[in-house]
């Protein structure tokens, strides 16, 4: 005769929930740890805070999703153009590092990597004559490095 043994059914995962400010929200956050919460909210608020940030969204949605995942990089930054732009954020990222880096580097990947892509398209409109406007090009891509000089 063999004795059974009562199993527990599996625990539900966390609940999950959004934390936004202004147009830019993360849509993930785990509720059981308050200090995320208030990690998330200050992100938020300095993001929406950050002009060059501001100035790329242009009123458009911005979806920030915390990825149970493994990448070179702690985040991945999508414009879709008029639907919004989307952040993967690695979850890793999110519970170890502090407020002023993650919020830094979010800033860069808005302000740095996806202006510079505008600017070049913008400069690749422009060569062919579709775009009367000036871009400014940065040192680096003239080939100087800090002080001017070339590299």
């Amino acid at each position: 005769m063999s004795v059974s043994t009562p199993t527990t059914p599996p625990a539900p995962p966390p609940p999950r929930m959004r934390v936004a400010s202004g147009t830019i929200a993360f849509t993930n956050v785990a509720g059981t740890y308050p200090e995320y919460y208030e990690k998330a909210t200050r992100i938020v608020q300095l993001l929406t805070a950050h002009t060059a940030v501001t100035r790329y969204l242009n009123g458009r949605a911005c979806t920030i999703t915390l990825e149970k995942c493994v990448k070179e990089t702690p985040a991945d930054v999508t414009d879709k153009g008029k639907e919004g732009v989307h952040v993967s954020l690695a979850s890793s990222y999110f519970e170890n590092d502090g407020i002023g880096h993650i919020a830094g580097m979010l800033s860069h990947e808005f302000a740095i990597h996806r202006s510079r892509r505008a600017s070049r398209a913008c400069g690749r409109r422009r060569a062919s004559g579709a775009c009367p406007c000036r871009c400014p090009v940065s040192k680096a891509r003239r080939g100087e490095g800090r002080s001017g000089s070339p590299r």
